[in-house]
């Protein structure tokens, strides 16, 4: 990296390094210095090819996930991914405000590599995850085959408890359980919702709904760890309801528990 202010805190990687240059002409030098320094680390002593990814400022990260059988290839489902501090925080379906432009690329790029899937012989569920740079171009960045974690986000919760595409539509967004909060065990979540009026309402089609097994801490000390996913109608639904449970179980100040940045990449 060599601007310290870029916000990269959403790229997911372990390590980060400031490249210390005094201007532009020396950054190659720079570059090329560090993988002298780092090659041997990033190849296992020169066992495994290394693989250079370009950083996109202010992209956003999505995903078309497709069904693949003997007769063709169908797209299940669109959604979209937040990082925050390096960490996959939320995931949510529909995709709703894509530009048509950008839509059309996703879904076109993904069928291509679905029937590519499928023409090796591959049948099933298969995620093709991409990033949309800002000036509008979708940039594919891998395929996850098999039942992903998106599966049941969209195919169980919005598509058929939600039913999120009818009217009024709704957004399901699953939150991983942050480390500044602190929950106790199932009980305590269970109980807070409650509390609050915020478990999922099937009159109104909104609220939280568990989404994975609650895991409690052996010891109790880290708290339990498990993914809830919130059924909202606009952004600031969703942020009603988070920031009521992260005033429930925060351990740290608002200042620094802020919900998923939106863009990515």
């Amino acid at each position: 990296m060599t601007d310290p202010g870029l916000a990269t805190g959403h790229a997911g990687a372990r390590h980060l390094h400031h490249l210390n240059h005094t201007n532009l002409s020396d950054v190659s030098e720079k570059v090329a210095a560090y993988w002298r320094e780092r090659w041997s680390w990033a190849s296992a002593q020169g066992r495994f090819p290394v693989v250079l990814e370009e950083f996109v400022p202010d992209a956003r990260t999505i995903y078309c996930e497709q069904h693949l059988t003997d007769t063709g290839t169908q797209p299940t489902e669109q959604g979209e991914l937040a990082y925050t501090s390096r960490r996959l925080s939320h995931e949510s379906v529909p995709l709703r405000d894509l530009p048509p432009a950008v839509e059309k690329q996703l879904l076109e790029g993904s069928a291509r590599l679905a029937r590519t899937y499928q023409a090796v012989g591959y049948r099933g569920r298969i995620s093709t995850d991409a990033i949309v740079r800002p000036d509008g171009q979708v940039l594919y960045t891998e395929v996850n085959a098999q039942i992903s974690g998106s599966w049941h986000i969209y195919e169980v919760f919005a598509h058929r408890i939600v039913r999120a595409t009818q009217a009024p539509h709704r957004t399901v967004t699953e939150s991983h359980i942050p480390p500044h909060w602190m929950v106790p065990d199932g009980a305590a979540f269970h109980r807070a919702l409650a509390d609050l009026g915020l478990g999922y309402n099937r009159a109104t089609r909104t609220g939280v709904i568990v989404s994975m097994p609650i895991i409690d801490h052996p010891t109790g000390a880290g708290g339990a760890q498990f993914t809830f996913s919130t059924v909202h109608d606009s952004p600031a639904g969703h942020a009603a309801i988070w920031h009521a449970l992260e005033d429930r179980f925060t351990t740290t100040p608002r200042a620094a528990a802020r919900p998923a940045e939106r863009r990515h990449g």
